[in-house]
């Protein structure tokens, strides 16, 4: 059980869940009356916009949870960065802006987003037309393909020694947490695929 099962007997906690999956129903259909709303495609149904909804919730509050928890765990796992970690941010004059002038943190935060990848795919995509990849793997129009992030974190071709914790990787060429791309798709690819 992915919450543990006190969590999953507690009828509390069940009758949250129903309303809170309810009233996703509710603004997808609402989401649905707005013409001028978005740029989702008319045919999605309820369910496809309820999708979304979910995708949007756990981007920006579950996703929070579990990379800070891992964070922590990390800067107790590799005690070596503290000094180094706490001197980067006595010398930082960040004269009220974000942590910019903290490229260690940025790289240890990015380094513990990888290793501790918690998502299999994290883009996901549905060919408006039939695609045929180089491998001769045709995905027909309609249909989704999800894209494997772990794989990536671990591809000794991006990311040499994989399995070891290398902060200084994401220095050189500076990189952010927040980047984008196909080799980091922690946050999962953009709009356009590549």
């Amino acid at each position: 059980m992915l919450l543990g099962k006190p969590t999953a007997e507690d009828e509390r906690f069940i009758e949250w869940g129903v309303k809170y999956t309810q009233e996703h129903v509710r603004i997808a259909e609402a989401v649905k009356l707005v013409p001028a709303w978005g740029r989702s495609p008319p045919e999605w149904g309820v369910d496809e916009l309820v999708k979304h909804l979910n995708v949007l919730w756990v981007t920006t509050c579950e996703v929070f949870i579990l990379v800070g928890t891992q964070l922590v765990q990390d800067l107790c796992t590799h005690s070596d960065y503290k000094c180094k970690l706490i001197e980067e941010q006595r010398s930082a004059n960040l004269g009220g802006r974000s942590n910019y002038g903290l490229p260690l943190l940025d790289a240890f935060l990015m380094e513990s987003m990888r290793t501790n990848s918690f998502q299999s795919t994290a883009v996901h995509r549905t060919a408006i037309k039939p695609f045929t990849f180089s491998d001769g793997y045709t995905v027909p129009a309609g249909h989704s393909v999800g894209f494997h992030q772990e794989r990536v974190f671990l591809d000794p071709e991006i990311y040499p020694k994989p399995g070891s914790f290398l902060p200084e990787r994401h220095m050189q060429p500076r990189s952010a947490p927040t980047d984008v791309g196909p080799q980091w798709p922690f946050w999962g690819a953009g709009k356009n695929a590549w």
